[in-house]
């Protein structure tokens, strides 16, 4: 990214930062069976039953790691849909609580990191395709991308 966009390095290195940052809280060997791609796309819902499909990348892996990209592509099909991700605080709200009750204990330790590291890839993925322009002051999406990552990584999403 930083060789195809050198101006972006700055603030690039800035979001790294403090993503190795949440590395330092990061606990390990914390393993559940995964599904490996878990987005709404693999999720069907009917009034009694959940679906998943899609489970040729599931392996023992952290949970985290399932729960972030869910909770990430969630937010970003919202915004995307509907031009204003705030509508997807509820129901990110409400997927975590049911899902912490159902683990019955801190399976989502490191969330923070894995659904910031998602946000990052993501925002990465924007700015190299010119969809996410960070200069003066950055386009929709790179604010979108932007405050929901420091939003997460702060710790103010519930992570």
């Amino acid at each position: 990214m930083a060789a195809e966009k050198p101006a972006f390095l700055d603030t690039g290195l800035a979001m790294l930062d403090r993503l190795d940052g949440l590395t330092h809280s990061t606990a390990d060997g914390i393993l559940a069976q995964s599904h490996g791609q878990y987005r709404p796309i693999h999720v069907f819902l009917a009034e009694d039953t959940v679906t998943v499909i899609d489970l040729d990348r599931s392996a023992p892996a952290d949970p985290s790691r399932d729960v972030a990209e869910f909770l990430h592509r969630l937010r970003v099909g919202v915004y995307e849909t509907t031009g204003d991700v705030g509508r997807a605080d509820r129901p990110s709200a409400e997927f975590l609580d049911a899902y912490r009750a159902a683990s019955r204990g801190d399976r989502l330790q490191n969330l923070r990191f894995h659904w910031a590291r998602y946000i990052l890839h993501s925002l990465n993925r924007g700015v190299k395709t010119g969809e996410a322009d960070w200069r003066d002051g950055g386009n929709a999406d790179f604010r979108l991308y932007r405050d929901e990552f420091y939003r997460v990584a702060d710790g103010r999403a519930g992570a």
